[in-house]
């Protein structure tokens, strides 16, 4: 029979009378009422329970160890009990009340060679009730006991595994192959690329897991991986990674060609940056970070976070600064450091995903191939138009909706093509009927995205022209148009 798990209303203590029901209560009221005797008390039986203060002692231990001795405290009830004890799946040996001390269960359970995850949780059974409360107060953190030579890898077994494929980054490799692995402080870099999370499978101690990012842009579909200890390779540990072809997608049935971050083009934002440079974008549509070349950042979460200054970067963190944070309405200084992993993640702004937009090319007047900004821009949900010439100067309206009626004019500069980024300049202009700041010029950064558009053909891509701008005022704004 599976077991039950017991629930108490009260106390973990419950109590059992021999021949319940009503007749025994009945006799007692009857005796009490005429005079009689007093009727015997009932006797009570107690059930072994376990306290909000359950707790196993130790915490951590090593895979593979026969006879591991443990403690589970905070048990009432226990002694002359028979108890079954379970770490995980695993049925242990023994589990009796400790002599000295009855709250307490001395368990001795072999522990198994290693398993899914990198730790199991004590429970207790007592006649078929699972008693011993919280799981998450008797967790057991397990790891490979420190192996006594230096940690190497054999050729003759050396396999690495992607998970999954290579450019959806970053990718999570399993080198197996190694020798003397626990216990060792083993580093990797990945084409000089430093990886993370690098532990010992918790399935296998000659496996070595770890999550490393993949340039993107890189000439031919290899990669040399380096595993360290002290910053020098151990033995067998430098092998090259076929990083599979850089495959196409599907041709979309509609728009526009879609660039391709594992072979974007030379110069692009993809193939010519550290891998913080460019445009990150998070929540749906509701979060972006654009880092330009020249030194700027701006960001927003919508509808309330707005974040703009200027970055630099060192190792695994970049630092803003003459930045500021507006969570709408209140401006305050912006000081976060924050930590990224290139072309794979950055913080703590409101993004988190590599664009392929960076590998987009971009020119004021387009040829060869890139993107031109040069040309007309329209949204007409929002009654937007642009005309940009070919030296960036734009004229521009909107007729309604939320803007008003307003004249626009500015200019849209690609910083460093052909890299996806633009400079922006704005001013707005239109009095009463137009709604949007006209105090003072509004500044800020731009690109070009690729935005997905449903046809009766199939899903596509359109070229939209997004633009991030704020004025000395403190005031934010952003804005999109399509290319028609």
């Amino acid at each position: 029979m599976a077991p039950r798990t017991l629930r108490t209303a009260r106390s973990p203590r419950h109590t059992h009378r021999r021949g319940g029901g009503l007749a025994p209560l009945l006799a007692l009221s009857l005796a009490c009422g005429d005079g009689g005797d007093v009727a015997p008390e009932v006797p009570v039986e107690t059930f072994p329970a376990f306290t909000t203060d359950v707790a196993v002692s130790p915490t951590s231990a090593y895979w593979g160890t026969p006879g591991a001795r443990f403690v589970i405290s905070g048990g009432s009830d226990l002694a002359g009990r028979s108890f079954t004890a379970r770490l995980g799946s695993t049925v242990c040996t023994s589990a009796t009340a400790d002599a000295a001390d009855p709250s307490k269960l001395d368990v001795v359970c072999d522990i198994p060679h290693g398993g899914e995850v990198n730790g199991l949780t004590f429970r207790v059974e007592y006649q078929g009730l699972i008693i011993s409360g919280d799981p998450a107060r008797l967790a057991v953190t397990l790891d490979w006991p420190p192996a006594a030579g230096p940690a190497s890898f054999d050729a003759a077994s050396l396999s690495p595994t992607s998970h999954p494929t290579w450019w959806q980054r970053p990718a999570r490799l399993e080198v197996t192959g190694g020798v003397n692995l626990p216990g060792h402080a083993l580093t990797a870099v990945m084409d000089g690329v430093p990886c993370d999370a690098i532990v010992v499978s918790s399935r296998d101690p000659g496996t070595l897991v770890l999550s490393c990012p993949t340039r993107p842009g890189g000439a031919g579909n290899t990669a040399t991986l380096a595993i360290q200890e002290g910053g020098v390779t151990v033995p067998g540990g430098e092998l090259a990674l076929d990083l599979d072809e850089c495959r196409d997608s599907s041709p979309p049935p509609a728009g526009v060609p879609v660039p391709r971050l594992c072979n974007a083009p030379a110069g692009t934002t993809a193939a010519a940056s550290s891998g913080l440079e460019g445009i990150w974008g998070g929540h749906g549509t509701l979060g972006l970070a654009l880092f330009a070349p020249d030194g700027r950042f701006m960001a927003y979460d919508l509808p309330t976070d707005w974040w703009g200054g200027a970055w630099s970067a060192s190792g695994a963190t970049w630092t803003p600064s003459s930045a500021e944070h507006l969570h709408h309405p209140d401006f305050e200084p912006f000081t976060s450091v924050g930590a990224w992993l290139p072309f794979t993640s950055v913080g703590p702004l409101a993004a988190d995903a590599y664009l392929i937009a960076n590998a987009a090319a971009v020119t004021q007047a387009g040829g060869g191939g890139s993107v031109s900004v040069a040309g007309a821009w329209a949204r007409p949900e929002t009654s937007l138009s642009l005309t940009v010439d070919a030296a960036g100067a734009f004229t521009g309206t909107t007729t309604g909706g939320g803007y008003g009626i307003c004249t626009l004019t500015g200019t849209l500069t690609v910083i460093e093509p052909p890299k996806n980024m633009l400079s922006v300049a704005m001013a707005v202009s239109g009095g009463e009927p137009c709604l949007l700041w006209q105090s003072s010029p509004l500044t800020g950064l731009g690109f070009i995205d690729l935005e997905t558009i449903a046809t009766p053909a199939g899903l596509g891509h359109k070229y939209t022209l997004r633009l991030l701008t704020r004025s000395a005022g403190q005031h934010y704004f952003m804005t999109a148009a399509n290319r028609p």
